[in-house]
């Protein structure tokens, strides 16, 4: 049986997940990864997903345009890896074709106010092996992140988020009213949970 198999189609996948691998891999992102997963989301998470010796090159933009739903998990670290960054644009082209999309940013201990700020050095550095273009490029996609409607995550706020996210996704995939599920958040965390919605807070 494949559950919710009637919401996510055509897609492969309802959720993708995109993320530092140094930052969050065996924790946040793990841990989220294994939450949807138990809550019956067919879940996109690279090296869960990608066969032995196919590389991941190939296989990420397949799995973009297979995937309904992308969640971005923006650590400190994001903005060094250069595959991050050119994730992030695929994702934005694909999400821009419509079909029923949605992007969920997580900022992982950063400060979607000044998201680009924080990553500034992160993208001078990747000035070694990328055009001026491309820097801009990379700019102006995190730009668009940093004004999505998202999750600001605490270290006290990560069980709350692993335990509603999967909710708020399935409010979402069903095409009920997801401002239900905040206050129903806003209502049962006993720690700080920050839900930004075109620059109001919700906590």
């Amino acid at each position: 049986m494949q559950p919710f198999s009637r919401l996510v189609e055509p897609f492969k996948y309802h959720v993708f997940l995109s993320f530092r691998g140094k930052d969050t891999r065996f924790t946040f992102t793990g841990n989220l990864y294994r939450a949807l997963q138990d809550r019956g989301f067919r879940v996109f998470m690279d090296d869960q997903k990608i066969d032995k010796g196919k590389k991941i090159s190939q296989e990420l933009p397949k799995a973009i345009k297979e995937s309904r739903i992308y969640i971005i998990v923006l650590s400190e670290n994001f903005a060094s890896s250069w595959y991050c960054l050119v994730e992030v644009v695929m994702i934005l082209d694909e999400f821009a074709k419509g079909k029923g999309r949605w992007i969920v940013p997580i900022f992982f201990y950063v400060d979607p106010s000044v998201l680009v700020r924080t990553y500034e050095q992160a993208l001078a550095d990747q000035r070694k092996w990328s055009s001026d273009d491309k820097i801009e490029e990379w700019r102006t996609a995190l730009t668009k992140l940093s004004k999505f409607p998202g999750f600001c995550v605490s270290r006290y706020s990560i069980s709350p988020i692993l335990f509603f996210l999967p909710l708020f996704l399935l409010f979402f995939l069903v095409k009920k009213n997801a401002f239900d599920l905040i206050v129903y958040l806003s209502s049962h965390s006993s720690s700080k949970l920050i839900f930004i919605v075109q620059g109001r807070e919700y906590i």
